[in-house]
Protein backbone atom coordinates (compact mmCIF):
# COMPACT_ATOMS: atom_id res chain seq x y z
CA UNK A 1 0.00 0.00 0.00
CA UNK A 2 1.42 3.34 -1.06
CA UNK A 3 1.21 6.40 0.18
CA UNK A 4 0.37 9.53 -2.34
CA UNK A 5 0.38 12.91 -2.42
CA UNK A 6 -2.45 14.41 -4.58
CA UNK A 7 -1.75 18.49 -5.14
CA UNK A 8 -3.45 21.07 -7.42
CA UNK A 9 -1.98 24.31 -8.88
CA UNK A 10 -4.16 26.25 -12.01
CA UNK A 11 -2.07 29.14 -13.92
CA UNK A 12 -3.71 31.19 -13.73
CA UNK A 13 -6.32 31.06 -11.57
CA UNK A 14 -9.79 31.22 -12.56
CA UNK A 15 -10.77 34.10 -10.52
CA UNK A 16 -7.85 36.64 -11.86
CA UNK A 17 -8.99 35.27 -15.92
CA UNK A 18 -12.25 35.99 -14.95
CA UNK A 19 -11.56 39.30 -13.73
CA UNK A 20 -9.30 40.15 -16.68
CA UNK A 21 -6.41 40.40 -14.14
CA UNK A 22 -2.28 39.02 -15.35
CA UNK A 23 -1.57 36.52 -13.43
CA UNK A 24 1.33 37.08 -11.31
CA UNK A 25 2.38 33.60 -9.33
CA UNK A 26 2.91 33.64 -5.91
CA UNK A 27 6.67 32.46 -4.71
CA UNK A 28 7.25 30.99 -1.38
CA UNK A 29 10.75 31.85 -0.52
CA UNK A 30 13.07 30.77 -3.40
CA UNK A 31 10.28 28.24 -4.90
CA UNK A 32 6.36 28.05 -5.04
CA UNK A 33 3.53 26.76 -2.58
CA UNK A 34 3.18 24.06 -4.31
CA UNK A 35 7.01 23.19 -4.17
CA UNK A 36 6.85 23.63 -0.53
CA UNK A 37 3.87 20.99 0.21
CA UNK A 38 5.48 18.66 -2.38
CA UNK A 39 8.51 18.04 -0.75
CA UNK A 40 6.38 18.45 2.77
CA UNK A 41 4.55 15.14 1.30
CA UNK A 42 7.74 13.69 0.41
CA UNK A 43 9.28 14.04 4.14
CA UNK A 44 6.23 12.44 5.22
CA UNK A 45 6.89 9.31 3.41
CA UNK A 46 4.59 10.07 -0.13
CA UNK A 47 5.87 7.49 -2.63
CA UNK A 48 4.55 9.58 -5.45
CA UNK A 49 3.27 13.17 -6.40
CA UNK A 50 0.35 13.66 -8.77
CA UNK A 51 -0.26 17.42 -9.55
CA UNK A 52 -3.40 18.22 -10.82
CA UNK A 53 -3.50 20.99 -13.25
CA UNK A 54 -6.07 22.38 -15.66
CA UNK A 55 -3.63 22.69 -18.68
CA UNK A 56 -0.05 20.86 -19.70
CA UNK A 57 2.06 23.62 -18.81
CA UNK A 58 6.02 24.38 -19.86
CA UNK A 59 6.71 25.62 -16.57
CA UNK A 60 5.17 22.92 -14.43
CA UNK A 61 6.44 20.13 -16.37
CA UNK A 62 10.27 21.61 -15.63
CA UNK A 63 9.28 22.09 -11.86
CA UNK A 64 8.11 18.82 -11.63
CA UNK A 65 11.07 16.99 -13.27
CA UNK A 66 13.58 19.19 -10.94
CA UNK A 67 11.57 18.15 -8.27
CA UNK A 68 11.79 14.49 -8.97
CA UNK A 69 15.65 14.34 -10.11
CA UNK A 70 15.98 16.28 -6.29
CA UNK A 71 14.26 14.31 -4.47
CA UNK A 72 14.25 10.96 -6.38
CA UNK A 73 10.36 10.92 -5.81
CA UNK A 74 8.05 10.35 -8.99
CA UNK A 75 6.07 14.08 -9.50
CA UNK A 76 3.83 13.49 -12.32
CA UNK A 77 1.84 16.49 -13.57
CA UNK A 78 -1.83 15.29 -14.32
CA UNK A 79 -4.60 16.82 -16.66
CA UNK A 80 -7.72 15.25 -16.52
CA UNK A 81 -9.69 12.61 -14.37
CA UNK A 82 -8.77 9.43 -17.06
CA UNK A 83 -4.63 10.39 -16.47
CA UNK A 84 -5.37 10.61 -12.97
CA UNK A 85 -6.93 7.78 -12.52
CA UNK A 86 -4.47 5.41 -14.42
CA UNK A 87 -1.91 6.53 -11.59
CA UNK A 88 -3.70 4.91 -8.61
CA UNK A 89 -4.10 1.51 -7.45
CA UNK A 90 -7.21 0.51 -5.36
CA UNK A 91 -5.26 -0.03 -2.39
CA UNK A 92 -3.44 3.39 -2.20
CA UNK A 93 -4.00 6.00 0.50
CA UNK A 94 -4.22 9.56 -0.86
CA UNK A 95 -3.22 12.59 0.72
CA UNK A 96 -5.28 15.94 -0.55
CA UNK A 97 -3.61 19.20 -0.03
CA UNK A 98 -5.27 22.22 -0.68
CA UNK A 99 -3.92 24.68 -3.33
CA UNK A 100 -1.78 27.28 -2.14
CA UNK A 101 -2.52 26.03 1.55
CA UNK A 102 0.73 26.09 3.84
CA UNK A 103 0.02 22.80 6.68
CA UNK A 104 1.91 22.69 9.66
CA UNK A 105 3.96 19.00 9.41
CA UNK A 106 2.71 18.04 13.01
CA UNK A 107 -1.00 18.47 12.11
CA UNK A 108 -0.47 16.29 8.86
CA UNK A 109 1.64 13.55 11.00
CA UNK A 110 -1.96 13.86 13.44
CA UNK A 111 -4.05 12.97 10.18
CA UNK A 112 -1.62 10.21 8.62
CA UNK A 113 -1.81 8.59 12.40
CA UNK A 114 -5.58 8.27 11.82
CA UNK A 115 -5.72 5.95 8.84
CA UNK A 116 -7.57 6.73 5.59
CA UNK A 117 -10.82 8.57 5.86
CA UNK A 118 -9.94 11.76 7.56
CA UNK A 119 -9.66 15.26 7.52
CA UNK A 120 -7.81 18.24 9.28
CA UNK A 121 -10.45 20.97 10.69
CA UNK A 122 -10.34 24.22 12.67
CA UNK A 123 -12.92 25.93 13.97
CA UNK A 124 -14.22 29.37 12.35
CA UNK A 125 -12.92 32.16 13.44
CA UNK A 126 -11.69 35.47 12.01
CA UNK A 127 -8.09 34.15 10.78
CA UNK A 128 -9.38 31.19 9.29
CA UNK A 129 -13.37 32.46 7.36
CA UNK A 130 -11.68 32.42 4.10
CA UNK A 131 -10.92 28.74 4.38
CA UNK A 132 -13.16 26.39 3.09
CA UNK A 133 -16.37 25.72 5.10
CA UNK A 134 -17.12 22.21 6.19
CA UNK A 135 -20.34 22.87 7.98
CA UNK A 136 -21.42 25.97 10.58
CA UNK A 137 -18.86 25.80 13.09
CA UNK A 138 -15.91 24.37 11.33
CA UNK A 139 -13.71 24.63 8.08
CA UNK A 140 -11.25 22.58 6.52
CA UNK A 141 -7.42 23.12 7.36
CA UNK A 142 -6.42 22.50 3.51
CA UNK A 143 -5.81 18.09 3.95
CA UNK A 144 -7.31 15.22 3.97
CA UNK A 145 -6.37 11.42 3.90
CA UNK A 146 -8.87 8.98 1.53
CA UNK A 147 -8.65 5.56 0.10
CA UNK A 148 -7.94 5.15 -3.22
CA UNK A 149 -11.87 4.05 -3.92
CA UNK A 150 -13.10 7.20 -2.71
CA UNK A 151 -11.12 9.41 -5.46
CA UNK A 152 -11.59 6.99 -8.33
CA UNK A 153 -15.17 6.72 -7.61
CA UNK A 154 -15.01 10.66 -7.23
CA UNK A 155 -13.67 10.86 -10.71
CA UNK A 156 -16.18 8.52 -12.38
CA UNK A 157 -18.88 11.04 -11.48
CA UNK A 158 -16.81 14.55 -11.98
CA UNK A 159 -18.12 16.51 -14.54
CA UNK A 160 -16.78 19.84 -14.56
CA UNK A 161 -16.36 20.53 -10.51
CA UNK A 162 -13.15 21.28 -8.82
CA UNK A 163 -11.49 17.83 -7.89
CA UNK A 164 -10.32 18.89 -4.72
CA UNK A 165 -13.26 20.52 -3.06
CA UNK A 166 -15.77 17.38 -4.26
CA UNK A 167 -13.25 15.18 -2.61
CA UNK A 168 -13.52 17.10 0.69
CA UNK A 169 -17.66 16.97 -0.10
CA UNK A 170 -17.83 13.16 0.20
CA UNK A 171 -15.01 12.80 2.62
CA UNK A 172 -17.84 14.96 4.97
CA UNK A 173 -20.81 12.95 3.80
CA UNK A 174 -19.53 9.95 4.51
CA UNK A 175 -18.74 11.03 8.26
CA UNK A 176 -14.53 10.80 7.92
CA UNK A 177 -13.18 10.89 11.13
CA UNK A 178 -12.40 15.12 11.63
CA UNK A 179 -8.54 16.01 13.46
CA UNK A 180 -9.40 19.39 14.88
CA UNK A 181 -6.36 21.89 14.62
CA UNK A 182 -6.27 24.82 17.41
CA UNK A 183 -7.20 28.54 15.42
CA UNK A 184 -3.94 29.72 17.08
CA UNK A 185 -1.94 28.32 14.59
CA UNK A 186 -3.80 30.43 11.60
CA UNK A 187 -3.28 33.58 13.78
CA UNK A 188 0.30 32.54 14.44
CA UNK A 189 0.36 32.34 10.19
CA UNK A 190 1.81 28.71 10.66
CA UNK A 191 -1.47 27.54 9.12
CA UNK A 192 -2.58 29.82 5.65
CA UNK A 193 -4.03 29.55 2.55
CA UNK A 194 -1.53 31.61 0.40
CA UNK A 195 -3.93 34.79 -1.28
CA UNK A 196 -1.27 36.65 -2.50
CA UNK A 197 2.61 37.51 -2.21
CA UNK A 198 1.99 39.89 1.17
CA UNK A 199 0.18 36.45 3.10
CA UNK A 200 3.18 34.35 1.38
CA UNK A 201 5.83 36.64 2.71
CA UNK A 202 3.90 36.40 6.08
CA UNK A 203 3.43 33.27 6.39
CA UNK A 204 7.38 32.42 5.84
CA UNK A 205 7.91 34.93 8.23
CA UNK A 206 6.15 32.87 10.50
CA UNK A 207 7.95 29.86 9.76
CA UNK A 208 11.48 31.16 9.99
CA UNK A 209 11.38 31.69 13.97
CA UNK A 210 12.57 28.44 15.18
CA UNK A 211 14.84 27.52 12.29
CA UNK A 212 16.84 30.40 12.11
CA UNK A 213 18.66 30.07 16.08
CA UNK A 214 18.50 26.26 15.65
CA UNK A 215 20.87 26.55 12.30
CA UNK A 216 23.03 29.85 13.70
CA UNK A 217 23.62 28.15 17.37
CA UNK A 218 25.99 26.56 15.30
CA UNK A 219 28.03 28.61 14.46
CA UNK A 220 28.43 31.04 17.41
CA UNK A 221 25.51 30.91 19.88
CA UNK A 222 25.95 35.10 20.24
CA UNK A 223 24.99 35.56 17.01
CA UNK A 224 21.97 33.19 16.89
CA UNK A 225 19.46 36.43 17.23
CA UNK A 226 20.75 38.44 14.47
CA UNK A 227 20.31 35.37 11.99
CA UNK A 228 16.10 35.47 12.15
CA UNK A 229 15.95 39.00 10.49
CA UNK A 230 18.99 37.78 7.94
CA UNK A 231 17.05 34.32 7.25
CA UNK A 232 13.76 36.39 6.81
CA UNK A 233 15.88 38.94 4.30
CA UNK A 234 17.59 36.39 2.19
CA UNK A 235 14.43 34.43 2.07
CA UNK A 236 12.07 37.58 1.21
CA UNK A 237 15.36 37.70 -1.63
CA UNK A 238 14.81 34.65 -2.89
CA UNK A 239 17.87 33.37 -2.51
CA UNK A 240 18.44 29.77 -2.98
CA UNK A 241 19.90 27.75 -0.61
CA UNK A 242 22.36 26.12 -2.57
CA UNK A 243 24.07 29.22 -3.58
CA UNK A 244 24.69 29.65 0.25
CA UNK A 245 26.75 26.12 -0.07
CA UNK A 246 28.10 27.18 -2.73
CA UNK A 247 29.65 30.20 -1.23
CA UNK A 248 30.55 28.57 1.99
CA UNK A 249 32.33 25.96 -0.36
CA UNK A 250 34.09 28.76 -1.72
CA UNK A 251 35.12 30.60 1.03
CA UNK A 252 36.49 28.05 3.41
CA UNK A 253 38.85 26.94 0.22
CA UNK A 254 40.05 30.53 -0.16
CA UNK A 255 40.72 30.40 4.04
CA UNK A 256 43.01 27.15 2.76
CA UNK A 257 45.15 28.87 0.29
CA UNK A 258 45.37 31.72 2.86
CA UNK A 259 46.67 30.38 5.52
CA UNK A 260 48.97 28.99 3.37
CA UNK A 261 50.40 32.15 2.33
CA UNK A 262 50.56 33.00 5.85
CA UNK A 263 47.95 35.24 5.75
CA UNK A 264 46.11 33.70 9.49
CA UNK A 265 44.01 36.54 10.14
CA UNK A 266 42.29 36.57 6.81
CA UNK A 267 42.20 32.81 6.33
CA UNK A 268 40.27 32.87 9.81
CA UNK A 269 37.99 35.52 8.48
CA UNK A 270 37.09 33.66 5.47
CA UNK A 271 36.30 30.47 7.56
CA UNK A 272 34.32 32.42 9.28
CA UNK A 273 32.19 33.43 6.53
CA UNK A 274 32.09 29.96 4.93
CA UNK A 275 30.40 28.88 8.63
CA UNK A 276 28.23 32.06 8.27
CA UNK A 277 26.63 31.29 5.25
CA UNK A 278 26.60 27.42 5.90
CA UNK A 279 24.28 28.24 8.72
CA UNK A 280 22.47 30.64 7.20
CA UNK A 281 21.68 28.09 4.08
CA UNK A 282 20.57 25.58 6.49
CA UNK A 283 18.41 27.86 8.30
CA UNK A 284 16.69 29.16 4.52
CA UNK A 285 16.88 24.98 3.82
CA UNK A 286 15.21 23.84 6.93
CA UNK A 287 12.25 26.49 6.51
CA UNK A 288 12.02 25.73 2.20
CA UNK A 289 12.16 21.85 3.40
CA UNK A 290 14.93 21.89 1.11
CA UNK A 291 17.52 18.84 0.73
CA UNK A 292 21.11 19.63 1.82
CA UNK A 293 24.55 18.01 0.74
CA UNK A 294 25.91 15.76 2.82
CA UNK A 295 29.77 16.69 2.41
CA UNK A 296 29.35 20.41 2.40
CA UNK A 297 28.74 20.18 6.36
CA UNK A 298 32.53 17.81 6.77
CA UNK A 299 34.05 20.33 4.24
CA UNK A 300 33.18 23.37 5.98
CA UNK A 301 33.64 21.82 9.12
CA UNK A 302 37.41 20.63 7.82
CA UNK A 303 38.67 23.69 6.46
CA UNK A 304 37.75 25.69 9.60
CA UNK A 305 39.83 22.74 11.53
CA UNK A 306 42.75 22.87 9.14
CA UNK A 307 42.91 26.53 8.90
CA UNK A 308 43.61 26.31 12.59
CA UNK A 309 45.60 23.57 12.26
CA UNK A 310 47.80 25.00 9.39
CA UNK A 311 48.28 28.10 11.63
CA UNK A 312 49.44 25.89 14.54
CA UNK A 313 52.26 23.67 12.98
CA UNK A 314 53.59 27.04 11.68
CA UNK A 315 53.90 28.40 14.89
CA UNK A 316 54.87 25.12 16.64
CA UNK A 317 57.94 24.81 14.08
CA UNK A 318 58.38 20.94 13.68
CA UNK A 319 58.81 20.38 17.54
CA UNK A 320 57.20 17.26 18.44
CA UNK A 321 55.86 18.94 21.64
CA UNK A 322 54.68 22.22 20.58
CA UNK A 323 52.74 20.05 17.21
CA UNK A 324 50.99 17.81 20.23
CA UNK A 325 49.86 20.56 22.15
CA UNK A 326 47.86 21.59 18.76
CA UNK A 327 46.77 19.08 17.26
CA UNK A 328 45.32 17.29 20.07
CA UNK A 329 42.83 20.10 21.62
CA UNK A 330 41.85 20.63 17.79
CA UNK A 331 40.65 16.83 17.44
CA UNK A 332 39.04 16.93 21.00
CA UNK A 333 37.12 20.04 19.48
CA UNK A 334 36.06 18.15 16.36
CA UNK A 335 35.12 15.18 18.72
CA UNK A 336 32.72 18.02 20.74
CA UNK A 337 31.50 19.12 17.37
CA UNK A 338 30.38 16.03 16.48
CA UNK A 339 28.92 14.89 19.66
CA UNK A 340 27.10 18.38 19.44
CA UNK A 341 25.45 17.05 16.34
CA UNK A 342 24.34 14.62 17.34
CA UNK A 343 23.07 15.14 20.69
CA UNK A 344 18.97 15.36 20.51
CA UNK A 345 17.48 18.53 20.93
CA UNK A 346 20.16 20.51 20.41
CA UNK A 347 18.11 23.79 19.31
CA UNK A 348 16.46 23.63 22.60
CA UNK A 349 19.17 24.31 24.90
CA UNK A 350 18.90 27.10 26.95
CA UNK A 351 21.40 29.38 29.58
CA UNK A 352 24.77 27.99 29.51
CA UNK A 353 24.61 24.64 27.89
CA UNK A 354 23.74 26.68 24.13
CA UNK A 355 25.98 29.52 25.18
CA UNK A 356 28.79 27.62 26.67
CA UNK A 357 28.81 25.12 23.65
CA UNK A 358 32.79 25.24 21.86
CA UNK A 359 31.98 24.70 18.27
CA UNK A 360 34.23 24.86 15.44
CA UNK A 361 32.75 28.54 14.67
CA UNK A 362 33.85 29.50 18.70
CA UNK A 363 37.41 28.20 18.27
CA UNK A 364 37.80 30.61 14.56
CA UNK A 365 36.87 33.40 16.19
CA UNK A 366 39.25 32.95 19.48
CA UNK A 367 41.99 32.40 16.70
CA UNK A 368 40.99 35.59 14.75
CA UNK A 369 40.82 37.77 17.66
CA UNK A 370 44.09 36.49 18.85
CA UNK A 371 45.65 36.88 15.14
CA UNK A 372 44.22 40.59 14.91
CA UNK A 373 46.31 41.57 18.64
CA UNK A 374 48.69 39.63 17.56
CA UNK A 375 48.66 36.54 20.22
CA UNK A 376 48.01 33.54 17.97
CA UNK A 377 50.01 30.94 20.55
CA UNK A 378 47.38 32.24 23.58
CA UNK A 379 44.63 31.79 21.56
CA UNK A 380 45.41 28.15 20.64
CA UNK A 381 45.78 28.27 24.53
CA UNK A 382 42.57 29.09 25.13
CA UNK A 383 41.38 26.84 22.64
CA UNK A 384 43.03 24.30 24.51
CA UNK A 385 41.66 24.54 27.60
CA UNK A 386 38.23 25.32 26.63
CA UNK A 387 38.27 22.46 24.56
CA UNK A 388 39.75 20.48 27.81
CA UNK A 389 36.96 22.21 29.77
CA UNK A 390 34.01 21.52 28.35
CA UNK A 391 35.19 17.42 27.74
CA UNK A 392 34.97 17.34 31.53
CA UNK A 393 32.12 18.74 32.11
CA UNK A 394 30.47 16.20 29.82
CA UNK A 395 32.35 13.63 31.10
CA UNK A 396 31.22 14.50 34.73
CA UNK A 397 27.48 15.08 33.71
CA UNK A 398 25.11 12.33 33.48
CA UNK A 399 22.54 10.91 31.15
CA UNK A 400 22.39 12.77 27.80
CA UNK A 401 25.03 15.35 28.33
CA UNK A 402 27.58 12.54 27.54
CA UNK A 403 30.04 12.48 24.90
Amino acid sequence: MRLVALLSVREPTREMSEAGLAATPIRFGSGSPLDYQARQAIALGAEELLVQADAPSPDLTRATERLARETGVPVVPVVGGPALARRVALDDTILVLAERMIVPRPAIEALLAQGASALLVVPTRAATAHFERVDGEQVWAGAALLPAPVVLGTLDMLGDWDLTLTLLRRAVQQAAHRVLLSPDLASAGRLALLRDQGEADRTLAALISGAADASASGLVAPLAPLARPLVAELLRLRVDPARLDLLAGICGLAALSMVSFGWAAVALLLALLAKAAFALGAACSEVLLRRRTPYMRIMVEGCGQAVLAIMGGRLAQGQPLALAGVGVPLALVALLTLAQEREPGRGLLTGWRRWGRLTTGATLVIGLIGAAVNRPVEALLVIGLAAVGEAAVRLLARGENRI
